[in-house]
């Protein structure tokens, strides 16, 4: 009862995959129990949003920037458009069955998280949430390659809002990689304890440090660009 929602076959073909004996399967019907599927999800919030390359004109939403990610709606504009477009929200919802968490709705905040970001427009400086940065605990001498994993994961996430290049830490990042390769392999499972060198946890523990400040967000006074090469085969 769970797979109801067919497929044509031109859609089918791009859902296929093999699995570990070689065995090709293909996706003949959409799931949908519990939860939707994220790309249903993200049109449902489109429409409801106002986004206007999904909906009619008399549907689009006020003048403002609307940014939609799966769940998460976001519209930046003036007071009056905002007042607009959240009664238009209150209504499509409403008229689609959807409802918010009044918890996670803030109206005319300066300082909201979304996405997984923190933005400040008074101090003018954006940051990783505090959800994400409280699972950021200090590198251990040994970890299991599964929270090894989840660590990297974060401080990846977190450089892409605090502007860290990750070629400062390419090194530390390639040892990584090694010992994920590894589990890859089937060397390692994902629940092995793996021994850290000191060098690799005092790069990871000032990755953690870095990312923890917020970014002040300034105009580019000039643009410049750095060209990293690997020597490597």
């Amino acid at each position: 009862t769970l797979f109801r929602s067919p497929l044509p076959p031109s859609v089918s073909r791009k859902l296929r995959f093999f699995d570990m004996n070689n065995n090709e399967y293909e996706i003949l019907r959409l799931p949908m129990g519990l939860s939707l599927s994220v790309e249903i999800m993200q049109i449902v919030c489109l429409c409801i949003g106002g986004d206007h390359a999904v909906v009619r004109e008399n549907f689009f939403h006020p003048p403002g920037t609307l940014d939609v990610w799966v769940d998460n709606l976001r519209f930046v504009g003036q007071k009056e458009h905002v007042d607009i477009w959240n009664y238009q929200v209150e209504r499509a919802a409403s008229f689609c069955n959807v409802s918010f968490k009044p918890s996670a709705t803030e109206y005319f905040s300066s300082n909201y998280t979304f996405i997984g970001v923190t933005f400040d427009h008074i101090r003018k400086d954006v940051s990783p949430s505090k959800t994400i940065l409280d699972k950021l605990t200090t590198t251990q001498s040994e970890m299991p390659v599964r929270e090894l994993e989840k660590l990297v994961g974060r401080l990846i996430f977190c450089s892409s809002v605090s502007r860290i290049p990750l070629v400062k830490f390419y090194f530390t990042l390639k040892y990584i990689r090694r010992i994920f390769n590894r589990v890859n392999r089937g060397d390692l499972d994902v629940d092995s304890v793996v021994k850290i060198p000191p060098s690799i946890i005092s790069s990871l523990n000032f990755f953690i440090k870095i990312v923890s400040k917020p970014l002040r967000i300034t105009k580019p006074t000039s643009s410049t660009i750095t060209l990293f090469t690997d020597a490597s085969k």
